[in-house]
């Protein structure tokens, strides 16, 4: 998963630089902002993905929605940096192998109101701060 995910998140102007790789990566679970600049939404649920989710979505500064659900090979830690924009709306991590605890980095302004970890062997309490802006959890 990481040989997949981490170019993709580290090279987000290729994926969203002109409205022909827009409309590739569109068929491939990458939305694109209007104006062509950024990543907005992952959706990369059932794809058999495996390994660990990489932390480096801190450079994915305008992702709203991540589905990255029933990959049931996809294990590791939550990755904090996931967690910790404040763009993200929608998370759905369900129905993998995510072990560990959530992380405590929702920031403040978190806009996070649907979060989804369901079916994952995950420990640990709940972060206080978690249930403030979630309409789903």
């Amino acid at each position: 998963m990481e040989y997949v995910l981490r170019p993709l998140l580290m090279v987000s102007k290729l994926f969203c630089g002109s409205t022909q790789e827009a409309d590739w990566a569109n068929r491939y679970g990458v939305t694109c902002n209007l104006d062509l600049t950024h990543i907005t939404a992952l959706s990369l649920q059932a794809n058999n993905l495996n390994g660990t989710l990489p932390d480096v979505f801190n450079a994915l500064s305008r992702l709203a929605v991540v589905n990255i659900s029933s990959n049931p090979l996809l294990a590791g830690l939550l990755p904090a940096s996931l967690l910790s924009s404040s763009a993200l709306i929608t998370l759905d991590l369900s129905n993998n192998a995510l072990s560990g605890t959530i992380p405590s980095v929702l920031p403040s302004n978190s806009r996070l109101s649907v979060l989804s970890l369901s079916n994952n062997p995950l420990s640990g309490l709940l972060p206080a701060n978690i249930g403030l802006s979630l309409r789903t959890l």
